[in-house]
């Protein structure tokens, strides 16, 4: 799991998928997985895993049919980048010893300077991604 240092093509990916989803929220039409696959020369079959967090979340719904696709539901002025990063990651961290889910103990940890750096600095940046929204991204 990467999250404060190389963004994985999963993250990098999901962003841009939901990024052309988002542009379907003020018209409510249908944007195709076919349209997105052509626009962003990712694969349909890594978009279709790609859109199910987003569904799960209730941001986007899908529309069957022939003029069909997925069409955004939630305003993307109320969605952060933090949000979309912990649909993708499910708890990202910037060390393994932040995890939530982190059971093993660490030897220094009852006295562990760097971790309490480390904890810090994640913790700034998700407040800063927490003020970044979807639709700050689409109208850079």
């Amino acid at each position: 799991m990467s999250f404060f240092g190389t963004i994985s093509s999963k993250e990098h990916n999901s962003l841009r998928l939901i990024i052309q989803l988002s542009q379907s929220y003020e018209n409510k039409k249908p944007v195709s997985l076919s349209e997105i696959s052509q626009e962003e020369g990712i694969s349909i079959k890594y978009l279709e895993q790609l859109i199910m967090p987003f569904k799960k979340a209730g941001m986007i719904k899908s529309q069957r049919g022939r003029a069909g696709g997925y069409i955004m539901v939630k305003d993307p002025k109320k969605i952060s980048l933090k949000e979309i990063i912990w649909l993708i990651n499910d708890n990202p961290s910037l060390a393994i010893c932040l995890d939530r889910g982190y059971k093993k103990a660490c030897d220094y940890d009852h006295n562990c300077v760097s971790k309490n750096v480390w904890g810090k600095i994640q913790t700034s940046m998700e407040d800063f991604l927490s003020q970044i929204t979807l639709h700050q991204i689409i109208n850079h």
